[in-house]
């Protein structure tokens, strides 16, 4: 056979399977443009410029790595669905005369055809959306990134290295379709899994089980990275349910529905629970996919639209004042120093100090209690105690003073080492509001001693204390941000001194948080493009293989009108239980999400939620107009004259 026949066999074929084809392109293209973009976006010198920029670099790394494992899973998953249509036709090619390796030929040219087509468009709209999104992304972060509409060579290279192998990968696993099948088995080919499913009770059992007890270890999970198994486990038993839900559980339900006579005899529901019941070992992996590849959109969603608008709640959590510089006490001189260079700055910005406060101590953790948990407490030396509070207490050697903003501490008396001290008072307030708390959630006590006291000595107060001086600011937030940059600027060099500034970890937390907002909204797109794409291949084919039943039950007299209900009713029911599930599984899961950004010092239920509410309402919305334009497709498809 001459090799120009093989190309107009390819041609043809794409053409006439257009309707199955233009979608898995026009998708194709739209990851490689969003994988070049991320990939561009990981190597953007400006980012590294500015502060948190090297986390959102990390960030894109991690997401084009993301984007290439699920390309791959993606393109092959929604090339089987087109295969399974296209067996008829390749078993006609091989009834008619073509040898399976000329199949092959042909298959090789479609392959060829759409990895050229879906590279070279992906690219070219890549480029030219690549500096819009790079615009959007500048304003997500609230930083200058330069508007270029320079190509990035090294993101070109691995979008065609990484879509090349993604193609070569499908064709094989369409080679190994072919090779395994006979020609019988070609033209039946959309034909299997009719036979009824049988009823596996144990498994619907098993399936409810494993939901449930997903839902209630959810509730366990009450610190994330401490209780990282049981949030794993979590994830494990709802993912397996989900799976067995639509599986077996599915299978019970729709039984007993046909063992209920009065239910089943309607026409209305005959067809439906009929028409279900014969393809639901089908439906059931595709429909588990589908909410899978839901409830992840709804989740990344989520957790990253509350971090980006979380951001002022988490700046409360995490500062109790404005400005805190942490230096060793002996620094005197370079503090004194810096109280100059403040005093001209904020005649500089036209800013003014206020709440002030200046303190001594160390942190330390010790198990006081002796029951293997240890209590991490700051220590505080009596003269500065009483300089803060105005007060003139005392406490011999083996006294302190206590304090904690937790339940009632039962303990009357400290044990460190071999030593002990007795607790001479629990306060019920104390001067300074910062818990110094690295995580989220950790109870702080603060003790207070003699300077030359038995802990002080333990703990050695007196040999290396550090100092805290903490102060708000009075004036416009631009002038507030520049003061709390320059005074950051001024510290850097010094020795063991550290400056933490509410403005600008606010920059840094826009610029990161930014970032993961713009990221999530792509993968969030990807994942609804391969969600909206495999319900439309199912649908699809489940139109082609419902035609000629629908076309019998209208000779034996069922009307156009009791078939478009039917139709209507299937639909909804298959493409509105993977997204009610997926929604039942956020709702369950928000309780976790709260608690995992809380690692982040993000606490506030109404962002959260909001979030989830909003992302949710975007979702159904989105998933409501794929399902008008696929009902419309099956209902073409199905009510289409018999040729």
């Amino acid at each position: 056979m001459g090799k120009n026949i093989y190309r107009k066999l390819a041609f043809r074929n794409l053409k006439k399977n257009a309707s199955m084809m233009l979608p898995y392109l026009f998708t194709c293209v739209t990851v490689v443009i969003f994988y070049y973009i991320v990939v561009s976006l990981s190597a953007n010198k400006d980012l590294k410029a500015i502060s948190g920029g090297n986390f959102t670099i990390d960030v894109m790394k991690f997401g084009s790595l993301l984007f290439a494992i699920l390309s791959i899973f993606f393109l092959l998953y929604s090339n089987s669905f087109i295969m399974k249509r296209r067996k008829k036709e390749l078993g006609l090619y091989h009834i008619l005369g073509l040898e399976k390796k000329h199949i092959q030929k042909v298959l090789a040219w479609e392959n060829n055809i759409c990895a050229f087509a879906t590279i070279v468009l992906g690219l070219a709209f890549g480029f030219i959306i690549n500096p819009f999104l790079t615009a959007i992304l500048s304003r997500a972060i609230s930083a200058e990134l330069a508007f270029s509409s320079a190509i990035s060579i090294v993101a070109v290279a691995k979008t065609v290295f990484l879509f090349i192998t993604i193609f070569i990968l499908i064709f094989l696993s369409n080679l190994r379709q072919i090779r395994s099948a006979n020609s019988l088995e070609l033209l039946k080919g959309g034909q299997y899994g009719e036979k009824e499913p049988k009823t596996k009770w144990s498994l619907a059992i098993l399936g409810a089980v494993l939901l449930a007890g997903g839902y209630i270890l959810s509730w366990f999970v009450k610190n994330p990275k401490e209780d990282l198994n049981l949030l794993i486990g979590a994830i494990v038993c709802v993912l397996i349910a989900t799976y067995l839900l639509f599986l077996a559980v599915s299978v019970v339900v729709l039984k007993m529905l046909r063992s209920k006579e009065h239910i089943y005899y309607k026409p209305k529901n005959f067809t439906l629970i009929s028409g279900l019941l014969y393809r639901i070992k089908q439906n059931a992996i595709g429909l588990s996919n589908i909410c899978i590849l839901a409830t992840a959109t709804l989740f990344i969603m989520t957790i990253t639209t509350s971090l980006y608008f979380g951001i002022n709640n988490m700046l409360n959590n995490s500062y109790s004042k404005d400005i805190s510089i942490i230096y060793p006490q002996t620094d005197k001189k370079e503090m004194a120093d810096l109280k100059e260079f403040i005093d001209k700055t904020t005649v500089k910005y036209s800013v003014t100090l206020e709440n002030e406060t200046h303190y001594t101590g160390n942190k330390h953790a010790e198990d006081f209690a002796k029951n293997g948990t240890l209590e991490y407490f700051f220590l505080m030396p009596l003269s500065d105690y009483n300089r803060l509070t105005g007060e003139e207490l005392t406490l011999s050697h083996d006294e302190v003073l206590f304090y904690s903003d937790e339940e009632e501490f039962q303990l009357d008396k400290l044990s460190f080492g071999q030593n002990s001290v007795r607790i001479a008072e629990k306060l019920k307030s104390f001067p300074i509001e910062n818990d110094h708390g690295d995580d989220y959630g950790r109870s702080w006590l603060y003790i207070v001693t003699q300077d030359d006291g038995l802990i002080a000595e333990y703990f050695g107060l007196s040999d290396n204390v550090t100092s805290y001086y903490e102060f708000d600011l009075l004036g416009k937030e631009a002038d507030k941000t520049a003061f709390s940059y320059a005074i950051t600027e001024e510290t850097y060099g010094f020795t063991n001194w550290s400056s933490m500034s509410k403005y600008v970890y606010r920059d840094s937390a826009i610029v990161r948080f930014g970032g993961l907002l713009f990221l999530g909204i792509l993968i969030s797109i990807i994942l609804f493009a391969e969600t909206a794409l495999s319900i439309f291949y199912k649908q699809i084919s489940e139109g082609f293989d419902d035609k000629d039943r629908f076309n019998i039950l209208t000779k034996v007299g069922m009307s156009h009108k009791e078939i478009h209900s039917t139709i209507r009713r299937q639909i909804l029911i298959v493409f509105f239980s993977p997204l009610l599930v997926a929604l039942l599984h956020l709702t369950i899961a928000l309780p976790m999400i709260m608690k995992l950004l809380k690692i982040a010092f993000l606490d506030s239920v109404g962002v959260i939620a909001g979030s989830g509410l909003i992302c949710a309402a975007v979702f159904v919305l989105i998933y409501s107009l794929v399902f008008f334009l696929t009902e419309q497709a099956y209902r073409k498809i199905v009510t289409s004259p018999q040729k």
